[in-house]
């Protein structure tokens, strides 16, 4: 049976997760599909959508592989993570950050701006258990990723289990028919 191909390069909003979830579920509905195959590039975006599509990828009754394109930023490291499979092109970047860094400002209270860094808070946690149950990490570098901004290579994501391998991603020419890009 063939291998539905899906191409997703795009930021992680509530429509591009929408149509990649609704792509990844066309392909469990698909009974001529046995496997699905993501190549992924994404400069990261919404935190609680992104966790969606890394829930939906792990509730796969398929097989799922993911080949990074380029770029899997901020929480496209998550969506990157949850596929068991999971490899890069030469020259990928994974790039981790701290969820505060991106909070707007503006006319706030007291309380609002507490609120919003609890709520920041959380997501950092949440995204901490998901990259401690993918790939190796030690407490204090796990914490290092949330200070600052870090963009690591394929070297570090082989040695740290983010990726498997380093090569092409190839579309056979007989899955003409079972590619769809995404977004």
């Amino acid at each position: 049976m063939p291998t539905q191909y899906l191409i997703f390069n795009s930021e992680i909003t509530e429509k591009n997760a929408n149509a990649l979830t609704g792509a990844l579920v066309d392909a469990f509905n698909d009974t001529n599909v046995d496997q699905i195959c993501i190549g992924f590039s994404s400069p990261g975006g919404n935190i609680s959508y992104g966790v969606g599509v890394h829930y939906a990828i792990k509730a796969s009754p398929k097989p799922i592989a993911i080949h990074a394109l380029g770029a899997v930023d901020s929480i496209g490291v998550a969506i990157f993570c949850a596929a068991k499979k999971r490899s890069a092109i030469a020259g990928s970047r994974f790039y981790f950050h701290s969820v505060r860094r991106y909070l707007t400002t503006g006319n706030y209270d007291r309380q609002q701006i507490l609120d919003t860094l609890v709520v920041a808070d959380d997501d950092e946690k949440r995204l901490a258990g998901i990259w401690k149950g993918h790939f190796k990490l030690e407490d204090a570098e796990l914490s290092a990723l949330f200070e600052g901004e870090h963009a690591h290579d394929c070297d570090w994501a082989l040695a740290h289990g983010l990726i498997e391998a380093v090569g092409d991603f190839y579309i056979p020419p007989s899955s003409i028919g079972h590619i769809r890009n995404v977004a």
